[in-house]
């Protein structure tokens, strides 16, 4: 008997533990601004989530993936108020995600859409011909052969934005 009391205590105890370390952790993840970005951006606050994303980068400024959702922070505040300065901001966080991880193929398309939406279709079709080096299968290859094509056939030079 004393020994099943002595189990049920050790479980309890443990259990215990096991749900303080849990709450311990997602504190902990709530403080990260890398996590609050997150959240911001689903919830549509891009705002906030720059200036999440930016502390976030300043505590570790090799992470290719929040330069990416910098840039789309920055993507969605430009679709919702256009600015030159916001679309310079998207393509300077897209930018330092290719440069911080060269093969990031996710960020290559962002950073190609950038300049394509921007009017600049041949800088845009370097990047998308570097996704196609990195993934010939790409879910997205046959547009971004198009948009490569588009360019090189001369139609890549409007300035038009957006």
């Amino acid at each position: 008997m004393k020994m099943l009391l002595y189990l049920c205590l050790l479980i309890l105890t443990l259990g215990g533990w096991s749900c303080q370390q849990e709450t311990a952790d997602r504190d902990k993840a709530a403080a990260d601004p890398a996590t609050q970005a997150m959240a911001a951006f689903r919830a549509g606050q891009y705002e906030k989530a720059t200036e999440l994303y930016r502390a976030a980068l300043s505590k570790d400024p090799k992470s290719a993936e929040n330069y990416n959702y910098l840039g789309m922070a920055y993507r969605f505040q430009n679709q919702k108020q256009p600015s030159a300065e916001l679309r310079r901001l998207e393509i300077e966080a897209f930018t330092k995600s290719t440069e911080v991880r060269p093969d990031f193929a996710v960020a290559l398309v962002n950073l190609g859409s950038s300049y394509y939406y921007s009017g600049n279709k041949e800088k845009a079709a370097e990047h998308f011909r570097r996704v196609l080096q990195i993934m010939p299968a790409h879910p997205q290859a046959d547009k971004l052969k198009e948009m490569i094509t588009e360019a090189e056939a001369g139609q890549g030079q409007t300035t038009t934005p957006d």
